[in-house]
């Protein structure tokens, strides 16, 4: 059985999907798969806490995530707020709860995740200017950083409160 259709369209079994092959490959470099096979929405529930060591006691006030699936590439939206933070050890704040696993694809180990913040309150960036941050194979967290140069050298505050937004687009084999 190839496909079916249905009231919701077409369905494809597990593996499957629609084959762009006939485009042929990328001018420059290599493609490895021209299937299109998966596509999903949804939501999730952003969290903020540390990087080892305890997360301490925590009020979230607003925890809004969304994220949308093409294929094996995540973007994942999130803003969350919090209101009261104490207590927090480790080795720094992160992001927690992403949708799926952070995989690297294709045997490519030197491609990272692409975190764009739209806000930050100057209390979780430390009044930095730059705020990144970075999820590793494996994971569904992000450390979070912030300094004043366009470096990932300072992890950004804990212990404190104030609201982060923004996306971070990551690969997955799931």
């Amino acid at each position: 059985k190839q496909c079916e259709t249905s009231a919701n369209g077409l369905a494809f079994p597990a593996g499957k999907g629609i084959d762009f092959s006939a485009t042929g490959g990328p001018s420059n470099g290599s493609g490895t798969s021209e299937l299109f096979s998966d596509y999903e929405r949804g939501t999730w529930t952003p969290a903020y806490g540390t990087y080892g060591g305890s997360s301490g006691t925590k009020t979230h006030s607003v925890q809004n995530g969304y994220y949308v699936k093409i294929g094996n590439v995540v973007h994942a939206w999130f803003d969350f707020t919090l209101t009261a933070w104490s207590g927090a050890t480790g080795t720094g704040p992160t992001i927690y709860n992403f949708p799926f696993t952070k995989n690297f694809l294709d045997s490519v180990t030197h491609y990272y995740s692409g975190l764009t913040v739209w806000t930050v309150s100057n209390a979780m960036s430390g009044s930095g200017s730059n705020f990144s941050g970075y999820m590793a194979n494996g994971e569904t967290h992000c450390r979070t950083y912030a300094s004043s140069t366009a470096q990932q050298s300072s992890v950004a505050p804990m212990n404190v409160t104030g609201r982060i937004s923004g996306c971070l687009v990551y690969t997955t084999s799931s």
